[in-house]
């Protein structure tokens, strides 16, 4: 990428995304894993987080879960390009989703990708989670379209869906994998929302499964449930303050050293 190029899309995501997305927290105020609100005061998992635990083991789920924003009521067009970029009723509605999301994915990818290094063991590979039913779509899924910033090294591979998942149950058996060698390695598992995490936790099982050792999600968008009574005592805390780039979504704060 030319460096005028990476100097326009810096500067459209830097105008972009303070009026569109929110830095999600991370510390003992939400669940350590999805930064979501938790409805136990002083436990460290939300209720869904805590089900996925208990299912799949905290040593064969995803090492770190890394949403780029919070999405919901406080933010409505995020919610909004998250359906309208696969579903809109127009190409032009659909295109003009896809172009901010591709902001919020292109400046993670950019700035904070090499971030995910600190895990222990450098990013080798990365997928996506497929839809939620088999055959629910024809051809390249749209998310493709925001992973296309990734890094050129992080070698690409697709998730099968063999059966329909369900919201809220882990299930990796659903998924096939690929002939493609992950043991050992980091691999980067991106999703365009977290609502229970039970589809990108799926994923990341299957990828365990599969030999990874470390396995981080990625996700555009938490959406949190504003009429939901700990997502309200949680958003009265927060910060009310616009996205701002240089805040790790890795660590929540300051980039760590690689």
């Amino acid at each position: 990428m030319t460096s005028e190029l990476t100097a326009q899309r810096l500067a459209r995501a830097n105008r972009v995304l303070p009026q569109l997305a929110f830095n999600p927290l991370r510390d003992a105020r939400v669940c350590r894993t999805c930064l979501g609100s938790c409805d136990i005061e002083g436990v460290a998992y939300c209720n869904s987080c805590r089900d996925l635990l208990r299912a799949g083991g905290a040593e064969e789920l995803a090492t770190l879960v890394v949403p780029l924003s919070y999405a919901g009521e406080m933010n409505e067009q995020l919610r909004k390009d998250i359906r309208n970029y696969k579903d809109g009723y127009s190409l032009d509605v659909r295109a003009s989703a896809l172009a901010r999301l591709s902001a919020l994915t292109w400046h993670f990818f950019h700035v904070h990708a090499r971030c995910l290094d600190s895990l222990g063991t450098a990013v080798t590979h990365v997928t996506a989670v497929p839809s939620g039913a088999v055959g629910r779509r024809d051809g390249k899924h749209p998310i493709e379209a925001l992973l296309r910033f990734a890094p050129a090294h992080w070698e690409r591979f697709e998730l099968e869906r063999i059966t329909d998942s369900t919201s809220r149950t882990l299930d990796p058996q659903s998924l096939g994998v690929p002939d493609v060698s992950l043991i050992g390695k980091h691999v980067v598992v991106f999703d365009d929302t977290w609502t229970t995490g039970a589809k990108a936790q799926s994923a990341a099982l299957r990828v365990r499964q599969a030999g990874a050792a470390v396995v981080t999600i990625v996700v555009a968008a938490r959406i949190l449930n504003v009429g939901w009574a700990p997502t309200a005592r949680l958003l009265e805390v927060y910060p009310k303050a616009p996205w701002r780039g240089d805040i790790c979504p890795v660590t929540g704060g300051e980039c760590p050293t690689v």
